[in-house]
């Protein structure tokens, strides 16, 4: 995992920014938090993009109640601590190209890349949807076109990218808070 590049306070003598470490480990911590709830979901109570068909009680219990109720606030914390560091050595217009090439780029090659193959898997399972991949495609992008032209809604970040919406809200908390930090 690449090192983050958040500085807290600026050494003195040698102006570099001084690396806070904790908060590496707890972006680790974070998206290993990320990968045991999402491998769990298919056996929690509740319906998920695939269900097993055998649930757990136990495992909702632990990963929706408990560590469900953290997850997202700790992500947004992250982020939140990431745009103040980078504010500081920053100009808004070099923070919005930064957050463009981390975060709305990755969201629009992922929405092309990746969400049509979980949202074709996603549809399979559930009946939704019975051909193959290729034909598919062609109506998935029809479908999320006119969701995108009708729609005025944070749920299109979901609608298009299905598990990557965190980048587009990201982005978007992003350029609406800009005007606050950067008077």
């Amino acid at each position: 995992m690449q090192e983050s590049q958040l500085p807290t306070q600026l050494d003195n003598a040698s102006q570099a920014p001084i690396r806070l470490h904790y908060l590496d480990w707890l972006r680790v911590i974070a998206i290993l938090g990320v990968w045991a709830y999402h491998s769990a979901q298919p056996f929690m109570l509740q319906e998920w993009l695939i269900n097993n068909p055998q649930k757990s009680p136990a495992i909702t219990f632990v990963f929706l109640i408990f560590l469900g109720s953290m997850g997202m606030p700790l992500f947004f914390m992250m982020a939140g601590a990431g745009c103040l560091f980078a504010l500081r050595r920053r100009t808004g217009r070099q923070f919005v190209t930064e957050r463009t090439e981390r975060l709305l780029i990755p969201f629009v090659v992922g929405c092309i890349l990746l969400s049509p193959v979980q949202f074709y898997l996603e549809w399979v399972h559930k009946g939704w949807y019975q051909g193959p991949f290729p034909q598919f495609v062609p109506a998935l992008v029809i479908d999320r076109l006119h969701l995108l032209t009708t729609t005025f809604s944070p749920s299109i970040f979901e609608s298009l990218g299905s598990h990557l919406w965190f980048l587009g809200y990201l982005f978007t908390f992003s350029l609406i808070a800009l005007p606050l930090f950067c008077g």
